[in-house]
């Protein structure tokens, strides 16, 4: 690990492998769909789920996983709509269309003013540059990477906290809380996670929509606000 070296966590205005029983279990779920279109390999990504799974089963919140392949849009069922979330993880072609600043590893793609954010797309060669920077498993950090940036579609703009999973500046500190397991969501954040579900849960019963997975483009809504980058300084 370098020493004195930081992950930033930036997010702007736009900015879980629990076992449960019973319609309770069933508010908690959140389908989670890959579109792998930095041809991760199958073991290195396999690993990053295993973790975002383990970090949001601390908050209690069941994440499953449906790997789409290098699929960039598709219609998805309209009843599930507010329940499934989307992780685009980019090639560094992509990723540079967003930004071209290296430090900059991700981030959750706003929406218009009345709809539940869900998509947030990973830089891939920049988290695996990073991780190996600082001589950690690039697996494990590209986990905490997706955690983080689907915490911010659950918690909102205003997420980042002074410590754990959802703080604004990584330190070596928390990157190596982050391989031993202990980067994790706060008791708070969980409870407003949870809370976010099951809005979520009630909103695809009531109002079932349409919805298109957007292409990996920068296009962005008219009138919305910046999207919410996650930058790896060195």
């Amino acid at each position: 690990m370098v020493v004195g070296s930081r992950v930033l966590l930036a997010a702007g205005a736009a900015c879980v492998l629990g076992l449960f029983s019973g319609r309770a279990a069933a508010e908690k779920v959140i389908k989670v769909h890959v579109c792998n279109l930095a041809d991760v390999p199958a073991p290195i990504l396999a690993k990053a789920i295993k973790e975002a799974r383990r970090v949001f089963a601390t908050a209690e919140i069941t994440l499953t996983f449906r790997d789409r392949g290098p699929s960039q849009k598709f219609i998805f069922d309209p009843h599930k709509a507010p329940t499934d979330l989307f992780v685009r993880i980019l090639p560094e072609s992509l990723s540079a269309r967003f930004s071209k600043d290296r430090t900059v590893l991700g981030f959750a793609q706003p929406v218009g003013e009345r709809e539940f954010p869900y998509v947030v797309s990973i830089f891939y060669a920049r988290v695996w540059a990073r991780a190996k920077e600082a001589g950690l498993n690039p697996a494990i950090i590209l986990g905490h990477v997706i955690a983080h940036e689907l915490g911010h579609l659950l918690l909102g703009a205003e997420a980042h906290s002074l410590r754990g999973m959802m703080r604004c500046r990584w330190f070596a500190d928390e990157l190596t809380a982050a391989v031993q397991g202990r980067l994790l969501f706060r008791p708070e954040e969980a409870e407003r996670m949870q809370a976010q579900v099951a809005e979520r849960v009630t909103a695809a019963r009531a109002k079932p929509t349409r919805t298109l997975l957007p292409a990996a483009t920068t296009n962005r809504p008219a009138g919305a606000p910046p999207v919410s980058l996650f930058h790896g300084e060195r």
